[in-house]
């Protein structure tokens, strides 16, 4: 009876797929954080190029603006051929917090961010801090 079980046991592990192989984990890597200080007048923008080095997460965080709770564009998008900006792909108005206000899924490239006056400021300039987090 052993002798029958063998055969059926050594199908069963082929089709479940078993193997003496061990395979090493994979290697995960950790965000890069960067921070984007700037200030932004009114009608103006300010963007910033950043590398992601593998497909994952962006995140952008506009952490702080001088005064407190101005509501300003923020998005993230691939920098114009010429350098002179920024083309957006995703974009929210907001006012700065503590969690993040865009965060879209990017192969790895060249892209940027960019923070920009929707019509609601009245000083200028107005200091800002952009925290960008990518793979």
């Amino acid at each position: 009876m052993t002798r029958r079980l063998v055969p059926v046991t050594l199908l069963l592990c082929a089709m479940a797929g078993c193997s003496d192989t061990v395979t090493s984990p994979t290697a995960v890597t950790a965000d890069v954080e960067g921070t984007f200080t700037s200030q932004l007048v009114p009608g103006g923008a300010a963007s910033r190029a950043f590398v992601v080095a593998s497909r994952g997460a962006v995140s952008l965080t506009l952490s702080s603006t001088t005064p407190a709770g101005i509501i300003i564009g923020l998005g993230v998008g691939i920098p114009q051929a010429n350098g002179a900006g920024c083309t957006l792909n995703t974009s929210v108005e907001t006012a700065a917090g503590a969690t993040a206000q865009v965060t879209v899924n990017a192969e790895s490239g060249t892209y940027c961010a960019k923070v920009y006056d929707v019509g609601n400021l009245t000083t200028s300039p107005v200091p800002f801090t952009l925290l960008i987090s990518r793979p």
